[in-house]
C-alpha cells in the first residue's frame, strides 16, 4: 500500500505542474501577460482598499499618506518622462533643421561661387579685349609714325617765345627770290 500511496502522490504533484504548465503557458503570449500583469493590480488595488478599510484609524492615516507619497513619485516621474521625451523630440527637430539648413547654405554657396566665377571670367574677356584693342591702337600709331604722316604733337614740339619770329626777322622785298634766282631746267 505504501506503494499505492506514493504512486497516487506522484500522480498528484504531476497533475499540479502538468495543470500549473499548462495554466501559465498562456503568460508566454505578451498581451495576456499585459492583460494579466492589470489584472492582478487592479485585484491587488481592491484588496488594499478592503484591508484599509478594516484597519484602524493610525494604519489608515500612515497608508494614506504613503500612498500620497507614492502616487505623487509616480506622477513627478511620468511628468519627468514626458518632458524628456518632448525635449528629445525638439532636440531631433532642431538636429533636421540645422542639418537641412546647413545643406541649403552648402549649395546657395556653390551657386554664388559659380555665378562670381562667371562674373569674373566674362570680365577677363572684356579686359583681354580692351588690351589687345589699346594694343592694335598703339601699333596704329606706332606704324603711321614710321611712315612719316601726320603725328601727334607732343609738349616738346609747341613753339616757345623765343622761336616766333621778331619784325626783324620778316622778309623785305629785298630778300625774296626773282625769276632770275631760280633755277630753271635748262641749267
Amino acid at each position: 500500500m505504501a506503494e499505492t500511496n506514493s504512486d497516487n502522490q506522484r500522480l498528484k504533484r504531476a497533475t499540479i505542474v502538468g495543470g500549473l504548465a499548462a495554466g501559465t503557458a498562456s503568460f508566454m503570449i505578451p498581451v495576456i501577460r499585459e492583460k494579466a500583469k492589470e489584472g492582478v493590480k487592479k485585484a491587488a488595488f481592491n484588496t488594499a482598499k478592503t484591508v484599509i478599510k478594516h484597519a484602524p484609524s493610525e494604519l489608515r492615516e500612515k497608508v494614506k499618506d504613503e500612498a500620497k507619497e507614492k502616487v505623487a513619485e509616480k506622477f513627478q516621474d511620468r511628468v519627468k518622462q514626458q518632458v524628456r521625451s518632448k525635449m528629445n523630440e525638439a532636440s531631433g527637430k532642431l538636429a533636421e533643421a540645422k542639418e537641412k539648413n546647413a545643406n541649403k547654405v552648402h549649395e546657395k554657396a556653390k551657386k554664388a561661387s559659380y555665378k562670381l566665377q562667371d562674373v569674373l571670367l566674362g570680365i577677363r574677356e572684356k579686359v583681354k579685349k580692351a588690351k589687345e584693342t589699346g594694343e592694335a591702337f598703339q601699333a596704329n600709331i606706332s606704324s603711321n609714325d614710321k611712315n612719316g604722316s601726320k603725328t601727334i604733337k607732343g609738349i616738346n614740339d609747341i613753339k616757345s617765345v623765343n622761336q616766333i619770329n621778331s619784325y626783324t626777322d620778316v622778309k623785305t622785298s629785298e630778300n625774296i627770290k626773282t625769276l632770275k634766282d631760280r633755277k630753271t631746267m635748262s641749267s
